[in-house]
């Protein structure tokens, strides 16, 4: 069996990786369980579309992670010909691939997988506890955009305290 993951997946965990950073410095310590969890569901599935799935050229996997109400959504897209839960069961590296299905039930509270004709999506969803996530203080840019070494470098303030700002009730 090759172990070796092919330089798509690389990348994707990759850019996971970096994506998961940037939303500990904007949520802080009370984000941690959540987004462990979190990377640790979509780790699995770019490791089952690594061994499952055929790519179109160039294979692609996006990966965009919100905080939706009460909850923490990985949103990961890619360009493969999809996975078949029910051809798992049949592939060469069916054993692994179930491993990574039942890791990724065990770490999100809830998972959607939508199968299209050019992009396929998963959502893992993750309850957020009350977690707070901070603003960028006057940045007006979107996690996406923001780069890791300028995140580090900025101002990180609580959504609270920039509504108090705007509404002129000093900090008690």
């Amino acid at each position: 069996m090759n172990t070796h993951l092919p330089t798509f997946a690389t990348v994707a965990l990759e850019q996971l990786t970096s994506s998961v950073h940037d939303w500990r410095i904007l949520t802080g310590p009370r984000g941690e369980d959540s987004l462990t969890r979190l990377e640790h569901a979509a780790h699995e599935w770019i490791l089952t579309l690594s061994r499952e799935a055929v790519f179109l050229n160039p294979p692609k996997i996006w990966i965009t992670i919100t905080k939706e109400r009460q909850l923490l959504r990985c949103r990961l897209s890619d360009n493969s010909d999809g996975v078949s839960c029910a051809s798992i069961g049949r592939s060469t590296a069916d054993e692994a691939s179930r491993a990574s299905l039942y890791m990724m039930r065990l770490m999100a509270d809830r998972i959607v997988y939508q199968r299209g004709r050019q992009v396929n999506r998963l959502t893992l969803s993750v309850k957020s506890h009350g977690l707070r996530v901070y603003q960028l203080h006057g940045a007006g840019q979107t996690l996406e955009s923001l780069p890791d070494h300028l995140a580090a470098c900025l101002d990180l303030r609580s959504q609270e305290a920039t509504q108090r700002e705007r509404s002129g009730v000093e900090a008690a």
